[in-house]
């Protein structure tokens, strides 16, 4: 089990105790990265056709 360094990584312990809170976290770590690619993108498209 990899520690995190953020907050809600205190949630996964060592042993595993917390596993299921765990892997929720990460899922929502996973898709709030996503969706913040997927917004920076339509941003920067935006931007393009402004200039343009």
């Amino acid at each position: 089990m990899e520690k995190h360094n953020s907050k809600l990584g205190l949630f996964c312990s060592p042993q595993g105790q917390n596993l299921p809170l765990c892997k929720k976290l990460d899922n929502y770590k996973k898709q709030t990265k996503i969706y913040e690619q997927i917004i920076s993108t339509k941003v920067f498209s935006l931007r393009l056709k402004l200039l343009s």
